[in-house]
């Protein structure tokens, strides 16, 4: 078959869990005899992050005269460095100006649908001129961009990297009531849609009428863990430093309260982001930085999971969390909320892990737990890795594989 994978934007040096989802699917089916094509559309022309088969043609449909008026971007910050603060406003108003001047006199509105118009066509001339027996899109956003106003012959598969209401509304941020329209409009151009876990099915639009199916992320397998006798341990995180999500000073004060009585444990971050110098301020006004440390990215992430004791999750929302599943594929006890979505369908509370409230007491007390017990944290990590099992990348591939072939077999050809 020919395998068209679009992800709109972000593929060029992304390293996050949507594009190692998109070349590792790409590698995999490439690898099965598959002729695969991925696309995206974006200014940025930097080559994938994650290694990517000679097999798999990759194509940027970007140039300057198909990218519309072009805005600059920027995220709300929510953390709690003032600094950082007081950078995002400036930044703010620069950006507003800049797209006042570049707007040509449109409205926001107007440019949003002036945009997808043009990038539209641009899809549909190109998939047209490929002919692919099915179109795999990676996100909401690139499925909008190739189906707003065009009709495909061909399957629409699309993979959902998170909760799917987190695609189309504005739980996590703003997003016009034009946008998300538009997006729900979407799901009406799908043949199925993958999601992650069977839960998630109750949260996609009323607009979507196709196939939903469940396919997991993978999850690398790890050897067994040897659950070794010793004073003291380490604690690890392994995230992006983005309080107002991952919600790590959580983790650093339910960890202060406690480390008075455990000289000889420490707990140590692997990441970075916008909260970095708050949090660094965060535990230096604690007078912790004997025992907890920032200690930026690391691109050994299994190697540092399998030499600690225990992982520490204290993310508010998440799709399918993929440091917390590899930690738990090493054998590591790991704590996460009972609040957060992803985290709260891999762990059983008591079983692999431990789920808390979003709490300080209820956090630390889980903390002081594992922190007391080797014979407990060898229990929940011992099942935490069997479980994971269920996760093996030929199995994950080849439901993927099964899917893209019923879609195919079962659409009609015009």
């Amino acid at each position: 078959m020919k395998i068209l994978i679009a992800q709109n934007r972000g593929l060029a040096g992304g390293v996050g869990g949507t594009e190692k989802v998109c070349i590792s699917l790409a590698n995999y089916l490439a690898e099965k005899g598959h002729q695969v094509i991925v696309v995206s559309n974006e200014k940025n022309q930097a080559a994938p992050f994650f290694k990517i088969d000679p097999k798999v043609k990759l194509v940027n449909l970007y140039t300057p005269e198909n990218a519309g008026i072009e805005k600059q971007q920027i995220e709300k910050y929510r953390g709690k460095n003032l600094l950082r603060k007081l950078k995002y406003k400036t930044h703010k108003v620069l950006v507003k100006l800049y797209n006042l001047y570049n707007s040509k006199g449109k409205s926001v509105e107007e440019i949003f649908y002036h945009n997808l118009q043009i990038k539209s066509r641009v899809w549909k001339k190109f998939i047209d001129g490929t002919v692919p027996d099915v179109v795999v899109t990676m996100s909401i956003s690139t499925l909008l961009e190739i189906s707003y106003q065009q009709k495909y012959d061909m399957p629409i598969i699309d993979s959902v990297n998170g909760r799917p209401d987190y695609d189309y509304s504005d739980i996590l941020w703003y997003r016009a009531d034009y946008e998300m329209r538009e997006l729900r409009n979407s799901y009406k151009a799908l043949t199925a849609i993958q999601v992650l876990f069977d839960s998630y099915k109750n949260f996609l639009p009323p607009e979507f009428k196709g196939k939903a199916e469940v396919i997991p992320n993978v999850v690398p397998q790890m050897p067994a863990r040897k659950f070794e006798a010793k004073q003291g341990g380490e604690i690890v995180n392994i995230s992006s430093l983005v309080t107002n999500c991952k919600h790590q000073d959580l983790a650093i004060n339910a960890f202060a309260k406690i480390a008075q009585k455990y000289s000889g444990w420490k707990l140590n971050f692997y990441g970075k982001g916008d909260d970095f110098a708050y949090l660094q301020q965060l535990i230096e006004k604690l007078g912790m930085a004997q025992q907890i440390s920032l200690c930026g990215v690391t691109d050994e992430p299994l190697e540092k999971l399998q030499q600690a004791d225990i992982f520490v999750f204290p993310s508010r929302y998440e799709g399918f969390p993929l440091a917390l599943t590899e930690a738990m594929s090493t054998g590591l006890a790991c704590i996460g909320l009972e609040s957060c979505s992803g985290t709260n369908e891999i762990i059983r509370d008591g079983e692999n892990g431990f789920l808390t409230k979003d709490s300080l007491e209820s956090f630390s007390g889980a903390l002081e737990k594992l922190m007391q017990s080797r014979e407990l944290r060898q229990k929940l990590g011992t099942q935490a890795q069997e479980d994971m099992k269920a996760y093996q990348a030929d199995a994950i591939w080849a439901k993927w594989e099964d899917l893209i072939k019923e879609c195919v077999l079962t659409t009609p050809k015009h």
